[in-house]
């Protein structure tokens, strides 16, 4: 840290230096600082999708800082040394998703690269930039909350280039320290059945500090991909079910206020192999309180599976054949993800050129596959598969056949018009307000706009319910005092932010 006090202080002379003697220098690129070697580590992976994985298996965060300011201050600065042209992934988790990523290209923290939002979870969507081989620098940009709060920082990179790159281990890692089980179950129904039929909790605690604390932690392994259902039961609902998908707590992919019995729907969420981790967090009432859990698990492979996997005699082709329960197979390339099993986008829904007739497909390409069954009662069941040993042949050159000069004439017929390619339309949403003020227990409506024609549905989330909630129409109600962050989200990707203040 002092070594950074004195760089900063030469670059405040030399600054000055330059405003009295006219003397300017030109930035000409990213140069590597070679000072001292305090870079922080990264992930080199060769996906989003193996990021993902990186984080939810308990490898080490790049850095981890607790912010000591209310509403606003930054985190410690830190260095990353890209060693290749590529993609840098990063991931700022902090709850209520209140730290953004500043990203600079320079120590002196003067040209921004990208400011990249925060998150609560590895689940959300991940900022990729495209970097040069160089030295970057970035901090944690605090925006909302009282109190202290930490941010964790995963970055990422996927090289350009894989010739001779060793990539980070992204496989799947059991935790064999946990300590509950979730009751295997086959359907929703089965679970409440459980619950109702004096079936076992995994865990009970008693939160003893007032107003706010957190229980005990606890932890489960999965060992396949299925849907988790939870009944978090405590008085008055006023403690929150909090589940990680990693032991530092850092990325949260799920949480709801707890219930008071089974006549309201269970919490569910679905994963994928591997441990997780869970807690009560209190934020309201006077007294100790208890706070119980019950887990149910329905996993995949008993309601969809791949029965055959064959490569045709000639090898262009390979037939998959799946069973399980009734309903529409879709079949996309790409890699299994549990942040995708109801992403509209990615499953094509809008039209069926991805669905089955019946249970079989037919694929022409080697890679990786997602097969998706939609089921009637609306948890998916999602399956990785992979073909290979096929014969890709390269597409056929045209064949261009000489044009035949024309004889001459007297008259010659202009050419029609061609009329020129359209560019396909990219839908955007647009803000009238970045910034909106509503009073607690008021209500006030976001003004928007998108794009002509589009015809999918706007998604309105709030980074705060707490702070305030917002409906599927885009009307906001202020809870309590404080900021917050609504998002709306259409289904290409792209989107909208709006800052809400709410006021007493």
């Amino acid at each position: 840290m002092e070594k950074r006090k004195k760089k900063k202080i030469t670059a405040l002379i030399l600054t000055v230096v330059m405003l009295f003697t006219g003397f300017t220098f030109f930035d000409n690129g990213v140069e590597a600082d070679t000072s001292e070697d305090d870079s922080v580590s990264f992930a080199t992976v060769k996906s989003i999708t193996d990021f993902r994985n990186y984080i939810d298996n308990n490898n080490p965060c790049s850095s981890q800082d607790v912010i000591e300011t209310d509403w606003s201050g930054y985190s410690d600065v830190h260095k990353v040394q890209i060693p290749s042209d590529g993609k840098l992934l990063v991931a700022s988790l902090a709850e209520g998703s209140h730290v953004d990523c500043e990203l600079f290209t320079n120590f002196a923290l003067t040209s921004e690269l990208k400011k990249v939002g925060g998150s609560v979870s590895a689940r959300e969507e991940i900022e990729s930039i495209d970097v040069k081989a160089g030295t970057y620098y970035y901090r944690g940009s605090r925006w909302n909350g009282t109190g202290s709060i930490t941010v964790t920082t995963y970055l990422g990179f996927i090289p350009a280039s894989s010739t001779g790159v060793m990539y980070s281990d992204t496989s799947v890692k059991f935790d064999k320290t946990n300590n509950v089980t979730p009751q295997a179950v086959t359907s929703k129904k089965d679970f409440i059945d459980y619950v109702n039929n004096d079936g076992a909790e995994v865990a009970q605690d008693t939160i003893e500090t007032d107003w706010s604390g957190t229980s005990d932690t606890h932890s489960f392994t999965v060992e396949e991909n299925g849907w988790l259902f939870v009944y978090p039961l405590a008085e008055n609902n006023n403690i929150d079910f909090q589940l990680y998908s990693n032991a530092n707590l850092s990325s949260m992919i799920m949480t709801g206020e707890t219930l008071e019995g089974t006549v309201e729907e269970p919490h569910v969420c679905y994963l994928s192999a591997g441990t997780y981790y869970f807690r009560g967090n209190r934020w309201n009432g006077f007294n100790p309180l208890t706070f119980t859990t019950y887990l149910g698990f329905m996993k995949d492979t008993s309601r969809f599976a791949v029965t055959s996997n064959t490569v045709s005699d000639d090898k262009k082709s390979a037939t998959i054949t799946f069973s399980g329960e009734a309903g529409l197979i879709r079949v996309e390339k790409g890699e299994y993800d549990p942040a995708v099993i109801d992403d509209k986008e990615f499953w094509k829904t809008k039209d069926r050129g991805n669905a089955l007739e019946g249970t079989t497909a037919t694929v022409t390409s080697n890679g990786e596959y997602v097969a998706r069954l939609e089921t009637e009662d609306g948890y998916y069941v999602m399956i990785p598969f992979t073909v290979s040993g096929l014969i890709e042949l390269p597409s056929p050159t045209p064949t261009v056949t000489p044009a035949i000069a024309p004889k001459p004439t007297a008259t010659v017929k202009p050419s029609p018009t061609v009329k020129p390619t359209t560019t396909p339309k990219v839908y955007q949403v647009k803000v009238a307000k970045k910034t909106i003020t509503v009073k607690v227990k008021k209500s006030v409506k976001i003004k928007y706009t998108v794009t002509a024609g589009y015809k999918g549905k706007v998604k309105f989330t709030s980074s705060n319910k707490k702070i305030a909630t917002v409906s599927s129409k885009g009307v906001v109600k202020g809870k309590k005092k404080g900021k917050c962050k609504v998002t709306l989200k259409l289904t290409n990707g792209k989107k909208a932010v709006v800052t809400v203040k709410v006021k007493k």
